[in-house]
């Protein structure tokens, strides 16, 4: 509740009543319906405008424009900074909604296009762009910042946004089937422009099929910084492309993203991608995860790229597949069993220690909060005979020291001679009465499934 206080002073015989209100300011409200006037005032029920641009033309900067369901021309440029409102505002794209209000390009023109700073789109259905302005988007971008795409259903646009400058948040949308042809046509998000601080969080994307659903496309090195792609849920786009295509983002977090579709990757790193988070994500049902490869811009390679606490239980190929020098760091991740082969990566890769469990401990949660911990890596610090099989020798022991749960010997006639559990970091095992020379194998494991061995060599002739 707004809060007065009331001041009376009497000046010249006259009762004076000062209202001093909070600095709270109400921004100015405006209509728009199918049944309104362009010749009205907009600002009131009764008096609403007719189309959305008449609204941006007639209200203030710094006003809101609420827009009832309903079906409104396409070519819409808000010219000022404005919150338009559709009778969704608020409402996930991919929620339960009341009646549309929807801008429609009629395959001629864009659907909106954010023409100023700090501009607010909230709640609508953008679909049918087309024309040659900005390529048949659904919602575009003029050389501005700050500019919010909130709860939309964007469909069967060429693209669906597109071109998102600095400081953007593109949140709660709905990207369904964006597949007109038309130059970069079938993405849900494709940009080259230079982006800083670029916020994509809680989106669904959805039958994508002529392109990749995301693209960050480039023109140069370092296009994109401070990328944080979070929170959202690409699926069922039926193409033979990567969910993520990535191209020049210096500093890049993905998240807590769930990408599951039969494709050949779900993030895919093409050049000049450094300094990459890849943390919590679903990725399943892809020809790989991850890949990282530079696909040829001139741009320069990829590099430091950090691949962690992710499920990626199935995969055609490679979970993760590494084509650059440098090493990734991919440990702590689930492959859909706590002993993974390495055969589940291509390339540098460091993928041991392993999860050992792919339970997710917030199923309700996008993404992946794994339950178990990641698993030590096992390590061998000694393995000794103590004593020969000599004449007379019959008491041979081994003596084990090493970090891992679990100690396993194999003696020379394939006889697994113990199966030792332990605490783990550092224990000191002995086994006793070994009967038979050769060589005996001392297998470590950690708790995420990874695994180190040594061997050691017991001479004489048995015992005697």
């Amino acid at each position: 509740m707004k809060s007065f206080t009331l001041f009376q002073a009497k000046t010249a015989g006259v009762l004076a009543i000062f209202c001093l209100t909070a600095t709270q300011v109400f921004a100015q409200q405006y209509y728009v319906a199918p049944s309104g006037d362009d010749a009205n005032s907009g600002l009131s029920i009764g008096q609403e405008k007719k189309t959305i641009q008449a609204a941006i033309t007639t209200a203030p900067a710094g006003a809101t424009i609420n827009v009832a369901s309903g079906t409104y021309a396409g070519g819409i440029n808000v010219s000022k900074t404005l919150t338009i409102r559709g009778a969704n505002a608020g409402v996930s794209g991919s929620s339960t909604r009341s009646t549309e209000t929807i801008i429609d390009g009629g395959a001629t023109a864009d659907g909106i296009i954010a023409g100023a700073n700090d501009v607010v789109i909230d709640g609508f259905t953008i679909q049918n762009g087309g024309g040659n302005v900005y390529g048949g988007v659904g919602v575009g971008f003029g050389t501005v910042t700050g500019v919010k795409v909130l709860n939309n259903i964007i469909t069967n646009n060429v693209i669906g946004v597109a071109q998102c400058p600095a400081n953007t948040l593109i949140k709660g949308n709905k990207f369904d089937g964006n597949n007109k042809p038309g130059a970069a046509g079938g993405a849900g998000i494709y940009t080259d422009v230079a982006t800083n601080g670029l916020v994509i969080e809680s989106n669904e994307f959805i039958n994508n099929t002529q392109n990749n659903p995301v693209i960050f496309a480039a023109t140069a090195a370092n296009m994109h910084q401070n990328l944080t792609f979070t929170k959202n849920y690409i699926h069922d786009n039926p193409v033979v492309a990567s969910s993520v295509y990535c191209v020049a983002i210096a500093g890049g977090v993905f998240t807590q993203n769930v990408i599951i579709k039969p494709g050949t990757a779900a993030i895919r790193l093409g050049g000049a991608c450094t300094n990459i988070t890849i943390l919590n994500n679903t990725l399943d049902n892809n020809d790989y995860g991850v890949r990282i490869i530079d696909d040829g811009y001139g741009f320069g390679s990829n590099s430091n790229v950090t691949i962690q606490q992710n499920s990626i239980a199935s995969f055609a190929q490679k979970a993760i597949d590494n084509n650059e020098a440098f090493s990734v760091n991919a440990t702590c991740n689930w492959y859909g069993t706590p002993t993974p082969a390495n055969t589940v990566v291509g390339g540098n890769v460091t993928f041991l220690p392993a999860l050992s469990a792919g339970t997710d401990a917030a199923p309700a949660t996008i993404g992946f909060q794994p339950q178990a911990a990641c698993g030590s890596t096992p390590v061998v610090d000694t393995f000794t005979a103590s004593g020969d099989l000599s004449a007379g020798a019959c008491t041979v022991q081994l003596i084990a020291r090493g970090q891992g749960i679990r100690y396993v010997v194999n003696s020379p006639n394939g006889y697994i001679y113990s199966n030792v559990f332990r605490a783990n970091g550092q224990n000191t095992v002995t086994f006793p009465a070994v009967k038979a020379p050769g060589a005996y194998t001392l297998t470590i494991y950690g708790d995420g499934g990874a695994s180190t061995t040594n061997t050691v060599t017991v001479n004489g002739t048995g015992c005697q």
